[in-house]
């Protein structure tokens, strides 16, 4: 673990899984997915060749009350960067297949890109990169 327990971090989500998670969870379900994410970032599995994407699979009621497994899809890079919430699946019995990984490992390059440059406009850094 990296000490992230004492501290959350920031939990960010993609809108796409945003609209799948409010289909599937309760405030209060996906509320503890939030909090256990937030304070436990690196408790969920890697998936090899997706540059950093974790899987957790977690319980939830359906809309019957029945007992189900959702499989989260996440990226945590470090606690310097949000985690962020990139895809939930009702079913957690899900294979990846290689270009579905190389278009995660696209995503997660992109995130961090983008988290990059906040941060320079942040600190007042101009953008080197034409």
């Amino acid at each position: 673990m990296l000490c992230a327990g004492r501290y959350p971090i920031t939990v960010a989500e993609l809108r796409s899984y945003s609209e799948d998670a409010d289909k599937l969870f309760g405030e209060e379900e996906h509320d503890r997915l939030k909090e256990h994410l937030a304070f436990l970032p690196d408790s969920g599995d890697m998936l090899a060749g997706t540059g950093g994407v974790r899987k957790l699979l977690w319980p939830y009621k359906d809309r019957r009350g029945r007992s189900r497994e959702a499989l989260i899809l996440y990226f945590f890079r470090d606690l310097n960067m949000p985690l962020y919430l990139l895809s939930v699946f009702a079913s957690g019995n899900i294979e990846f297949d290689d270009p579905w990984r190389d278009e995660m490992a696209k995503l997660v390059a992109r995130l961090v890109a983008e988290h990059g440059k906040q941060w320079a406009r942040v600190l007042g850094k101009p953008d080197t990169r034409a």
